[in-house]
């Protein structure tokens, strides 16, 4: 895709102001929304996100809330649901 984006820029003056978010696309990481267990997890991170960027707030405690939720999420979740997470 950076090449395509390369090539794409002198043709597209006007959408300059897009190109760093365009660049960063190929490198991008986005939520599983998808994923049927992702409205829990995204709940507790809404929850709890807060106090965990406040100075002194537990960064590492909220990544281990929030595996637990998923985890949790996720053995609550019928075995027929799972081909549902499968990624294309």
């Amino acid at each position: 895709m950076e090449a395509c984006t390369q090539h794409r820029r002198p043709a597209q003056p006007s959408e300059r102001a897009l190109w760093p978010f365009i660049d960063q696309m190929p490198r991008a990481e986005f939520h599983p929304v998808g994923r049927s267990t992702w409205p829990k997890v995204r709940d507790t991170l809404r929850q709890r996100i807060g106090a965990a960027v406040e100075p002194g707030g537990d960064r590492r405690a909220l990544l281990k809330t929030l595996q637990k939720a998923a985890q949790a999420a996720e053995a609550a979740r019928p075995a027929a649901a799972q081909p549902e997470d499968v990624a294309p």
